[in-house]
Parts: C-alpha cells; sequence; structure tokens
C-alpha cells in the first residue's frame, strides 16, 4: 500500500501570496483514513481520534483544507455515535479536542517533511516564513535570516515548554475521558473556554476579532 503524502495545510483559493493546497489531498491524508479504520476495528475497541483547535473555529491564517478536514473528522465522529449504537455496540468512539499543549510539534515539522531544523533553513523557506510573518503584522522585514532562524527556535521551545497543558496531562486527560466513555473529551482550560465561547456567539467565531477575545481571558497565545 502506498502511504499517502503529509500535506502542509494552506488555503485553496488563490491570491497575490497565497500558498494553495489540494484540498482532495488533505482530505485523503486526514479524513479518509477515519473510515477507513473504523472498518477494520475489533471486538471491544475504542476509536479515538484527536483533533485540534481548527476543528472548533477556523484559524486566522488560511488552512483550509486542512480545518475542513478536521471539522469533517469530527462529524463523522459524531454520526459514528449512533451507528456504533445500533450495529456495533462494542464499539465505542471519541473526539479529542485539545487547546494548547506542550508537544514538540513546532520542533519536529521540519524534520517529518524531511527538511532540515529550524536554525539550518534554507534561504528560500525563510524568505517565505518572512513573507508569512509580515502578513501577520509581525515587524520581521529588517531581520537577518539567521535572527529569522533563532526568533523561530525559540518560538518553537517556548511552545512547547511555556503551554498550560504538559503533553503528561494531556495524556491522563484523554484516558480518563476514554475510561469513562465520554465521547467529546476537551483537553485544557483553554479548550473548553475556547469551546464555551464557540457556543456562546457561533457567528462572531469566524471574525478576527475572535482570537482578541480568547487571548484577552488569557489562552491560546500561540495559536495564530
Amino acid at each position: 500500500m502506498t502511504r499517502a503524502k503529509k500535506p502542509r495545510g494552506r488555503g485553496v483559493i488563490p491570491g497575490p501570496k497565497a500558498r494553495v493546497s489540494n484540498p482532495e489531498g488533505d482530505y485523503r491524508y486526514r479524513f479518509f483514513r477515519a473510515p477507513q479504520l473504523t472498518r477494520s476495528i475489533g471486538t471491544g475497541s475504542q476509536l479515538v481520534w484527536v483533533q485540534s483547535p481548527s476543528c472548533q473555529t477556523p484559524p486566522t491564517v488560511p488552512h483550509t483544507a486542512y480545518s475542513a478536514a478536521k471539522f469533517a473528522v469530527k462529524g463523522f465522529t459524531e454520526a459514528l455515535i449512533g451507528d456504533l449504537r445500533v450495529n456495533a455496540p462494542h464499539v465505542k468512539v471519541a473526539v479529542v479536542m485539545p487547546g494548547h499543549i506542550g508537544t514538540s510539534i513546532v520542533l519536529n515539522t521540519n524534520k517529518v517533511l524531511g527538511k532540515p531544523d529550524i536554525e539550518a533553513m534554507a534561504p528560500a523557506d525563510v524568505l517565505r516564513l518572512r513573507d508569512l510573518l509580515m502578513q501577520r503584522g509581525l515587524p520581521v522585514g529588517e531581520m537577518s535570516d539567521d535572527e529569522i532562524r533563532t526568533a523561530m527556535q525559540q518560538m518553537a521551545i517556548m511552545f512547547r515548554d511555556n503551554a498550560p497543558t504538559t503533553a503528561a496531562q494531556a495524556a491522563t486527560i484523554i484516558l480518563d475521558g476514554v475510561r469513562n466513555e465520554a465521547w467529546r473529551i476537551l483537553v485544557g482550560e483553554d479548550a473548553h473556554v475556547l469551546d464555551r465561547l464557540v457556543r456562546a456567539a457561533p457567528e462572531a467565531a469566524y471574525e478576527e476579532s475572535f482570537m482578541d477575545v480568547v487571548r484577552a481571558e488569557g489562552h491560546m497565545q500561540f495559536v495564530g
């Protein structure tokens, strides 16, 4: 079997500086594996899908195909609850909705993509990163390539070390939720806050000001 290549999250609408992704590729990698795995489960199984904040509210930076696939898996999980109850009551399903968890995902992303570590980024990758950061309003125009590499390395370490929920704590919350047969497992206080705010004002969740409200409550400081 050919392993699907992991796609990078991007938008799907062409624009002056858009990085356009193939939505079909994202769906093959992130969504269609869910029903495939579901069909292969055995007696007494527990399906646990780990999502991201992108399945609660879209990020301010376009990750359209990625976010849509995450929403799809979440919806698939909810639809499975009734399906399994009727056709496979011995199988349980849960969707994990985490907040900011202290992992090395930012540090390891380049390794997964077969690229050098952050501090050894190629000049072309630094240029793309510089453009992205400037689009976000960050003053990096006068920074040297090495200064950007160093800053991104420090941010990746801070993402891991300054998270409100550690990886070990997240694992405990997830396992406790599975043992309690919860189908909806929110991980971290920030995940609960994000869920509450989205439910309170669902239309506002798609506005740029929404994350300002979340950050004003002291959460999601690293989400852009």
